[in-house]
């Protein structure tokens, strides 16, 4: 899937090392934030889950394993930023 990025979110991704097949996985299975909908968080709970139900490669599997937890946030189509959180958002 190819999405289009601010360059804010450009250099963001290379600066966390995020890889475009995890980016991707966020944008994807992530889940939005209820208080701001406009953020997409991937946990290590939806993470196994995720793997359990055998819709993960085991090589992205453990990759996203060692990022997770990692928010990706979307507005109006593109991406703005990728970052992991310090902390409960």
């Amino acid at each position: 899937m190819e999405v289009d990025m601010t360059l804010h979110a450009r250099e963001r991704v290379m600066r966390r090392g995020v890889s475009p097949a995890l980016m991707n996985l966020v944008l994807e299975w992530g889940e939005p934030l209820s208080r701001n909908p406009d953020r997409l968080l991937l946990t290590r709970k939806r993470l196994d889950r995720l793997w359990r139900e055998g819709k993960l490669d085991r090589k992205l599997f453990l990759r996203a394993e060692q990022a997770v937890p990692l928010v990706c946030v979307v507005s109006e189509g593109r991406l703005v930023t990728v970052f992991r959180p310090s902390r409960a958002i």
